[in-house]
């Protein structure tokens, strides 16, 4: 094979087919990139007419829009000066009223002012008692702890004495019950003595 190529493993002809074919292969390429470019002016251009299509739609609708609006702010402009006058009457309507109003506002503030300073002195009253009530029960509450204490105290001293008394009167009736034995084993041994 190496002879017959020449003394190489490719003849020439071998590189011509394939130079031929990576031309091709390219060519076809650039065919499908310029069909390509070309559908994209194509829709470019379609594009661009609607554009202009809609541009032209848009600049009608917006004369017809000005027109109209124009048509309205006419009719505004003359109701308008309608409503001013209506409105400058209210106005001096409104400020009568206001004026009324205010001297009214200024009589109920003066009426206010003194229910207010009333008001304060009463709660002022009313904190001094309630801190003389607080100041009052803290003192019924520690004498009322104290007393409890106090009679903790004595409980404890009287059950103190009480156990003391039990503990006596116990160890007394103890005795006493041993000197009753005692005496009734002297009466047994006396009686078994005398001679029946």
């Amino acid at each position: 094979m190496v002879k017959a190529n020449g003394d190489s493993y490719y003849s020439c002809k071998m590189f011509r087919e394939m130079e031929r074919e990576k031309q091709e292969q390219q060519m076809k390429m650039l065919m499908e990139k310029v069909e390509q470019v070309n559908r994209e002016r194509e829709e470019l251009m379609n594009k661009q007419d609607r554009m202009k299509m809609k541009m032209e739609e848009e600049r009608q609708n917006y004369e017809k829009e000005r027109k109209r609006r124009e048509e309205e702010f006419r009719e505004r402009e003359v109701q308008y000066k309608k409503d001013i006058k209506v409105i400058e009457e209210q106005k001096r309507n409104i400020q009568e009223e206001l004026k009324k109003q205010k001297q009214q506002e200024i009589q109920r503030e003066e009426k206010e002012d003194k229910w207010r300073n009333k008001e304060h002195g009463m709660w002022n009253e009313y904190n001094q008692r309630l801190k003389q009530e607080i100041k009052r029960m803290k003192m019924i509450e520690e004498e009322r702890k104290r007393r409890e204490e106090e009679d903790e105290r004595r409980r404890k001293i009287e059950k103190e004495t009480w156990d003391e008394y039990y503990q006596k009167l116990e160890q007394e009736i103890e005795r006493m019950n041993k000197k009753m034995e005692e005496e009734r084993e002297n009466h047994d041994k006396d009686r078994k003595r005398r001679p029946i």
